[in-house]
């Protein structure tokens, strides 16, 4: 005859199981030897952060999937974001909710975080037609500007 525990029993056994996340492990302001990402992970645990989003791409992946992890467990609210710029706003807004917050992507996420026209790249056949939006006519001037002739000798940007 097999016995089987109650459920009450069961769940108070693997209550005790329940393994901590390693990064939740040691205590706040305690020396830990960690990775750059998992400090980064850490640190903002350490400081309080309350919500934390990413878009995912290395070398930054550990961070976002660190705290997609911890995050019930931490006790914050954490989210993958589309791309850089939503994962911008998502930390801004929830900023201006009264929450810490961080965003995690990789270097070159920056230059479509921070562009409000969407049009940048760090690739310069990309930036062919932001160039030609930033082009003046060669008359233009602005007060105190420079005038850079264009190899062309059509146009010229106004700096």
């Amino acid at each position: 005859m097999e016995i089987t525990p109650t459920p009450d029993a069961a769940n108070s056994r693997s209550a005790s199981k329940v393994a901590v996340h390693r990064l939740l492990a040691d205590p706040p302001g305690g020396r830990s030897l960690l990775l750059g990402n998992e400090a980064i992970v850490r640190g903002a645990l350490e400081a309080g952060v309350g919500f934390a989003t990413g878009y995912p791409g290395t070398p930054s992946s550990e961070v976002t999937d660190s705290f997609a992890e911890l995050s019930d467990e931490a006790g914050l609210v954490f989210e993958y974001a589309v791309n850089e710029k939503i994962c911008l706003e998502l930390a801004f807004g929830a900023s201006l909710a009264g929450a810490r917050a961080i965003c995690a992507m990789k270097h070159l996420g920056l230059i479509v975080a921070g562009d409000p026209s969407c049009l940048t790249s760090p690739n310069e056949q990309d930036q062919r037609h932001l160039g030609r939006m930033l082009h003046f006519s060669r008359h233009a001037t602005i007060d105190s500007g420079i005038e850079v002739e264009d190899p062309r000798g059509d146009r010229a940007l106004v700096l």
